[in-house]
């Protein structure tokens, strides 16, 4: 008897519910970790926060808010979700760089780390498991044609 494939899409949904657990827990747990800090990295986050937001902290946000929007499209199984998921994770590795230097406590970074993780594992599922056929690939449709195209003839 042949099993039939596995449906990836139950895993792309729970990745991306680890994903919302994980950056909450990091950002809850990291402020009350905050506390534990030495006195002299603590004087520098308050230092800090302080400040008037720069413009790349503004951009920030507004990706961040997005990429909310863009993880419950992938979700919801919808094109757009896909691709602006991708999209606003690209240009979020890009602009970290220019947010200054960060400060995180071992657990509260240690989740952080963990979502990042899983929004590889994330990306992986939305192009390289049978999940990516929810989202009208037209590359994926070329595929099957030419798969079927250049079968051996009997």
């Amino acid at each position: 008897m042949v099993k039939s494939p596995v449906d990836a899409t139950k895993a792309l949904r729970i990745t991306i519910v680890a994903q919302w657990l994980l950056y909450v827990l990091a950002a809850v747990v990291g402020t009350f970790e905050e506390a534990n800090l030495p006195e002299t990295l603590r004087s520098y986050l308050t230092a800090e926060h302080d400040k008037d937001p720069s413009a790349a902290m503004w951009i920030g946000i507004a990706m961040l808010a997005a990429f909310v929007i863009a993880s419950i499209g992938v979700f919801a199984l919808r094109p757009w979700g896909r691709n602006l998921y991708v999209t606003l994770f690209s240009l979020g590795a890009v602009l970290f760089v220019f947010l200054g230097p960060t400060i995180e406590t071992p657990i509260g970074g240690s989740l952080g780390y963990l979502a990042n993780a899983s929004c590889g594992l994330t990306i992986g599922l939305l192009y390289f498991s049978n999940a990516s056929s929810h989202f009208g690939l037209a590359s994926n449709k070329t595929l099957k044609r030419t798969r079927k195209s250049s079968a051996p003839l009997s």
